[in-house]
């Protein structure tokens, strides 16, 4: 697992944590997840420099992106925010995302 992905999972289990995992009953075998965390305005531009480029150009665009909505909601302290939804490729197509999302 990259450093990236590390940080997306550290920062999605944080209290209040309104992350999911859905199990199959029978066999708990994980079908899919939601990983959410609190989105808090910045004080800063500054993100964590991975050694990779292709986590800094992510990174690049997930900050650029993040600075839209607060500019568009300016009074605006704290958000909810989707990090990942992931559906195992085995049982796609029976509407797991679309609850994961709601």
């Amino acid at each position: 697992m990259g450093p990236l992905l590390k940080d997306m999972v550290a920062t999605s289990l944080k209290e209040p944590c309104f992350t999911y995992i859905v199990r199959l009953k029978n066999t708990n075998e994980i079908v899919a997840t939601r990983m959410m965390g609190i989105l808090e305005r910045p004080s800063s531009n500054h993100f964590e420099n991975y050694e990779s480029w292709k986590p800094n150009i992510i990174m690049k665009l997930v900050k650029e992106l993040e600075q839209k909505v607060w500019d568009i909601l300016p009074n605006t302290q704290k958000l909810a925010c989707g990090l990942l939804i992931s559906v195992h490729q085995n049982y796609t197509r029976r509407g797991i995302a679309q609850k994961l999302v709601e």
